[in-house]
């Protein structure tokens, strides 16, 4: 595990997610990795910080190898007197994180530890901002730390639920301890039989409505997560095949390119280096086109998504949190373009000429003054209608952006794409309500 930079993978669903290291170490979020981090998020590449460590015998626990796979990572490590195996995975869709912890007793004579989940919670955007709002108690019905932040502006009503369960709880004593305001301590001691093995588990979840009840979880209905986890996993990477002589080339095709595109990309919107959370108008539509023939349904949804982040005066939110109706608006160029040019690979790619026809809300919110390239924004709900394949969306050259060579010139790159961009969407304007082509506008 000793990687020249921390190893990470990205366990996620649509609402839930987490990074996880090499080395065990990373952070867990709900619903927006940038707004709403349920412990803390690090991109130190020396140190990788753990904000969720497992203790053994008081001693934090350092894996030995690490493997990442689709959905899932696992560590192992050998002591002297016994041996640790463990997976990490997240929900296929609920607000979930398990960590399986094997152990199994080399010796001949019972052996006893001592195991401890040490998590330093967030609740927000940073525990600089977040510690001392977090109020947290003890569920002893199910053996669980619950926590809220009880002054964030829209999740003061959501809980946190630490649990720890065993193969044999009904003989447990489960230890605990809400000392510190952010930092919290979820342990108990196992005893392992001889040249036997323990499985202890445990669970972060999210409470998401005030009255909801916390969860019972047991080992069983956790396997069977995993196995649900693993199907879709299965399912989502299994539609294309490229078949070269170089084996790992492959396996990076066919699975992990298509698998980090879903789960870092689309899903957390995250990774170790930046936590942006945000969905970004040119980066996930550019994401979509991956998933064209795994998923058109998903992407036939993120092209609306974005076309309702429009603006009637013709520029785009550049990214945007949908939770807060909060985005960034801009007159970068190639905006503009990524609309277009990714709805024709979709109508080119599926055939789905309805696509043309859907009428979704404009933004509306403070205009841009004529010298003005950047601006904050609040999304209001205003409902203006547009249609995608009516709205007559020019690249206006005196635009300014991150992409332009000169404040006169389009980069050469945006004048090829509208080029490309025209000569596929303009035979699909025809497009009569029904999807069908008029003949006479052909």
């Amino acid at each position: 595990t000793n990687t020249p930079m921390p190893w990470i993978n990205v366990l996620a669903n649509p609402r839930f997610g987490s990074i996880v290291s090499s080395t065990m170490a990373g952070f867990t979020f709900a619903f927006n990795a940038q707004q709403f981090k349920l412990t803390a998020w690090s991109n130190d590449i020396v140190r990788d910080n753990a904000s969720e460590m497992l203790l053994i015998n008081k001693q934090q626990f350092i894996p030995a190898t690490a493997r990442h796979g689709q959905g899932f990572s696992s560590f192992d490590a050998q002591y002297d007197t016994f041996n640790v195996k463990i997976r990490v995975f997240v929900a296929e869709q609920k607000l979930e994180k398990y960590y399986q912890i094997k152990i199994e007793n080399k010796t001949n004579s019972n052996l006893e530890l001592q195991l401890d989940m040490v998590y330093k919670l967030v609740m927000g955007t940073s525990e600089e901002k977040t510690a001392r709002y977090i109020y947290s108690e003890w569920d002893e019905a199910t053996h669980s730390i619950l926590a809220r932040n009880v002054y964030h502006d829209l999740y003061r009503d959501t809980r946190v639920q630490l649990s720890a369960i065993t193969d044999t709880p009904e003989n447990e004593r489960f230890d605990y301890s809400l000392k510190y305001p952010n930092r919290k301590r979820l342990g108990l001691t196992v005893n392992v039989p001889s040249k036997g093995q323990r499985e202890v588990d445990f669970v972060i979840a999210v409470l998401e409505d005030k009255g909801q009840a916390p969860a019972r979880f047991s080992i069983p209905a956790i396997y069977q997560e995993f196995d649900a986890v693993t199907h879709f996993w299965n399912e989502k990477l299994g539609y294309l095949e490229v078949e070269t002589p170089d084996k790992a080339f492959n396996y990076m095709v066919n699975r992990w390119y298509l698998y980090q595109v879903y789960a870092s990309r689309l899903f957390a919107r995250a990774g170790f280096y930046q936590v942006g959370g945000a969905t970004g108008y040119r980066d996930q539509l550019q994401d979509v086109m991956s998933v064209l023939y795994s998923d058109p349904g998903y992407a036939r949804r993120q092209i609306l998504d974005h076309a309702a982040h429009q603006f009637a005066e013709g520029d785009v939110l550049h990214w945007w949190h949908e939770s807060m109706k909060f985005g960034s608006r801009t007159t970068f160029s190639d905006d503009y373009l990524w609309l277009v040019y990714v709805t024709y690979q979709y109508v080119k790619v599926t055939g789905d000429l309805g696509i043309l026809n859907e009428e979704v809300p404009f933004c509306q919110g403070e205009a841009l003054t004529p010298n003005q390239i950047e601006s904050d924004t609040l999304r209001a709900p205003e409902t203006f209608y547009q249609q995608i394949h009516g709205q007559d969306r020019k690249t206006r050259a005196a635009a300014d952006g991150l992409w332009r060579l000169e404040r006169r010139h389009e980069p050469c790159g945006c004048r090829r794409q509208r080029r490309e961009c025209l000569g596929g969407i303009l035979p699909l304007r025809p497009a009569t309500q029904d999807g069908r082509t008029n003949p006479e506008d052909a």
